[in-house]
């Protein structure tokens, strides 16, 4: 590869890449090996795949790097280059573009985020951030699409993608469960920017919201707009802050529209409230928190078909912890991530009557999180249980659940 190849690959716009992407799939027959000798890509960095969808051959390659391309796929349908951009890694807003800039802060809802698009034949299909299809493997075993089929607004989305648009939504409820706060709707999907396929542009916040205004589609709610200053990040903190309750949010994304990239970037801004936890838990080990990693594990866990072995896994979470804490304490929590890694993986058959059990718990709002409490009531109503069975069991259930954190409502 020459300078100037490397060049563009490393430097260019995001939305630039891409087309110079698309056009090396069109003037190209693109193998493993020639994609590979072209674009400075490992196989972690870059994952290819094969499957049959709607009676055709789609083949290509997902971009797992966490930056701008992150999730996007380069492919061909049915021997169409076919590339799909993916919804970037979000970087705090402090160290982001949007910093100073004129923007508006929309609601981080706590789901799953999905982007759907059509095939050139018109099948809809959706991917989570690091797995290229949606409808095989999500949470607990259930299958996206027919999660998000529930919604009742797929038809509608998918008339949308039939546009020559990409939508991207979060998928969220009971039966979704989030990180941080509780839905009481069993499943509800929400929309927070929408590509178009021509030129791999999101959409300004007056083109996105025209395009749904005759749908039934809901977008999430703008909270704010102005420049986004240091004073301004706070402000928007503590608002968020005081929504960190049932049906509430984590906190928001901010975004602005770079006329001269012809392209939005996006920053987030997590609550106080949120921040200071992690924090105030970290104080109290060098470690990372149980559950902070619970919740990093529930992400591979969703993204696990892109991940293939132990180490994979081990490198997803770890990254996940990188945006909340220091190397050296993730590198000192490595033992206890591969100990939680071994218990979600990997579960004791003999928990489900025992997930039951708590279950009916957290129904009683009894803490989950009083591991000496919860051990000694299920040990009294489960005679004769292990004590390593009974700990494998609850540890299994906090990462499968991810309890929430309510005393920070």
């Amino acid at each position: 590869m020459d300078e100037q190849e490397l060049h563009w690959i490393q430097t260019f716009p995001t939305r630039e890449r891409l087309i110079k992407i698309r056009d090396f799939f069109t003037d190209n027959e693109v193998t493993d090996e020639l994609f590979r000798s072209e674009f400075p890509l490992s196989n972690s960095d870059c994952r290819c795949f094969e499957h049959e969808i709607n009676g055709k051959t789609w083949k290509g390659f997902i971009y797992l790097k966490r930056n701008s391309l992150m999730g996007s796929i380069f492919s061909y349908y049915d021997d169409v280059p076919f590339i799909i951009r993916g919804y970037p890694k979000i970087p705090y807003a402090e160290d982001s573009k949007v910093l100073e800039q004129e923007a508006w802060a929309e609601d981080k809802v706590d789901g799953t985020n999905l982007l759907f698009w059509t095939f050139p034949d018109g099948y809809l299909m959706a991917k989570t951030r690091l797995v290229e299809r949606a409808d095989r493997q999500g949470y607990q075993g259930n299958n996206w699409m027919q999660m998000a089929s529930s919604t009742g607004l797929l038809d509608e989305i998918k008339m949308v993608c039939e546009q020559g648009y990409q939508v991207v939504g979060e998928l969220y409820g009971e039966d979704n469960p989030g990180e941080f706060i509780r839905y009481t709707t069993p499943l509800a999907f929400a929309v927070f920017d929408i590509c178009k396929r021509e030129n791999f542009e999101w959409l300004g916040l007056d083109e996105k919201t025209k395009l749904l205004w005759n749908t039934n589609i809901p977008q999430v709610e703008v909270e704010w707009m102005g420049k986004l200053t240091s004073d301004a990040i706070f402000k928007l903190e503590k608002l968020a802050g005081e929504k960190i309750k049932e049906n509430g949010i984590e906190g928001y994304v901010v975004k602005y529209y770079d006329e001269k990239d012809k392209d939005a970037h996006f920053a987030k801004v997590k609550t106080g409230i949120i921040k200071e936890l992690a924090w105030k838990l970290a104080d109290m080990s060098a470690s990372v928190p149980m559950e902070f990693i619970r919740k990093a594990i529930k992400k591979a866990w969703d993204n696990q078909d892109g991940l293939k072995t132990t180490d994979d896994i081990i490198a997803f979470v770890e990254d996940e912890l990188l945006e909340e804490f220091d190397e050296e304490r993730v590198k000192k929590s490595k033992n206890r991530i591969k100990k939680l890694i071994g218990v979600r993986f990997t579960p004791p058959e003999e928990s489900k009557e025992l997930d039951i059990f708590f279950d009916e718990l957290k129904g009683r709002k009894i803490d989950l999180n009083n591991k000496g409490k919860i051990l000694s009531m299920t040990s009294k109503a489960f005679p004769g249980i292990t004590p390593s069975t009974l700990f494998k069991a609850y540890q299994s259930y906090l990462v499968k659940s991810v309890i929430v954190v309510d005393e920070v409502s």
